[in-house]
């Protein structure tokens, strides 16, 4: 037993015993968690947790199905990662509900109870706990053994982070219980890249749903093969990620030791670099195709083309485009970034075309006392001379207007 170990069975006793809450024998998240359990009368002496009926747990799990397909593979890859550890992979909704576990089968069918779907983990019923305190914190939350408020938990030591959606809210929780704590830390970073992942899914969903069901008005600037390339640039993003996520989850499941080997964190580092990616492109595609008109807010401008250069990127191939981008990275705006990003698609599909077999040049023109932000679209057909082609320009109050150019550069 480690230090940390020591100090909670400390504090628990002491709670069990004086009802008293030391502020030194536990960790600072640790110690509100146990301030909120003990406010909320929750008793340190339950063995299990709660559970919903029957009927409630069918109707929660129906609910929840998309989140439950989304995240099912990513728990297959934590529950791999922790190879022949005891363990359970948990997957949580936004009101600390199990919804889905992953485990070995001793910990699964063994007779101590481990809590499945329909479990309820808020921390009002079962106290600190991997799925309800990282709701509450909104954060990465472990507790090691006795850290746990009540009993029947201290033979785990649990980790959880909640699950971010596509409008940026809490959708639910993955966590992870395994029985050594060394055995814990191994699995910290894949459960954090895949809690990305199905975040990142999500959106994704969101996105396809959307096509499937809004009016063709809304996204009346893809063509077809617009839709069907962004489609293709996306799963091949998804496809790195995962491939990434599963190659990690295997490398960590070999590891004899505790440490974490080096080969499985510098793939979960691609993977989170392409989750990240990913999430980004699929944010974009969902303001681009989304009927809601947005708000103004301040964005700098090469972070919007740099991005949309990117998701474009298989169109450009197609037409065998080179794309230049100059200006200064630094250029801020304020106005409706889902209007700019739309405007910008157009303008951008328009200079594919144009310079179809060469160069599409992007030039942004700051802001400056005579003359608006500017976003020139210029193309190259005859390989001699830059001919301007489109400029959108944004006054400083954001109003936005597209003009014809055709001064050669």
């Amino acid at each position: 037993m480690n230090a940390l170990q020591k100090t909670a069975n400390e504090a628990w006793q002491l709670y069990r015993g004086r009802g008293q809450i030391s502020s030194k024998l536990l960790r600072s998240h640790v110690y509100r968690a146990w301030e909120r359990s003990h406010t909320q009368k929750a008793s340190p002496l339950h063995m299990k947790a709660e559970q919903l009926s029957a009927v409630e747990t069918e109707r929660l799990l129906q609910e929840k199905s998309d989140l439950i397909e989304a995240a099912r593979p990513y728990m297959l890859a934590l529950s791999a990662a922790a190879g022949r550890e005891r363990h359970a992979a948990m997957l949580g909704d936004a009101q600390a509900n199990v919804l889905d576990v992953v485990a070995d089968e001793a910990t699964l069918h063994g007779p101590n109870g481990f809590p499945g779907p329909g479990s309820m983990l808020q921390e009002a019923l079962s106290g600190a706990n991997g799925i309800g305190t990282p709701l509450i914190e909104n954060a990465y939350v472990e507790l090691v053994g006795a850290e746990h408020f009540i009993q029947g938990f201290h033979v785990y030591t649990c980790q959880g982070i909640p699950i971010v959606g596509p409008g940026q809210e809490i959708v639910g929780v993955l966590s992870s219980s395994v029985r050594r704590p060394e055995a814990s830390q191994r699995l910290r970073e894949i459960m954090i890249v895949a809690a990305q992942g199905i975040g990142a899914e999500l959106i994704a969903r969101q996105w396809e749903s959307m096509l499937q069901h809004a009016n063709h008005v809304q996204h009346a600037q893809f063509s077809p093969e617009n839709l069907e390339n962004l489609r293709q640039d996306l799963l091949q993003l998804y496809s790195a990620w995962r491939m990434h996520i599963e190659l990690a989850a295997l490398h960590l499941s070999r590891s004899t030791q505790d440490q974490r080997p080096e080969s499985g964190l510098r793939l979960l580092e691609a993977a989170s670099r392409a989750i990240e990616r990913f999430r980004e492109q699929s944010m974009l595609c969902l303001r681009l195709t989304s009927p809601d008109p947005g708000l103004c807010d301040r964005f700098q401008v090469r972070s919007v083309l740099d991005l949309m250069t990117e998701l474009l990127a298989t169109e450009a191939r197609m037409r065998r485009v080179t794309v230049l981008m100059s200006g200064p990275q630094d250029a801020w705006i304020t106005a409706n970034q889902r209007r700019l990003e739309k405007y910008v698609l157009r303008l951008f599909l328009e200079g594919l075309n144009a310079a179809e077999g060469d160069v599409l040049k992007v030039d942004v023109f700051p802001h400056s006392a005579a003359r608006p932000l500017e976003i020139r679209f210029t193309s190259r057909p005859d390989s001699k001379a830059y001919t301007s082609h489109t400029a959108l320009l944004i006054s400083e109050q954001g109003a936005m207007t597209i003009e014809p150019c055709r001064s050669t550069l």
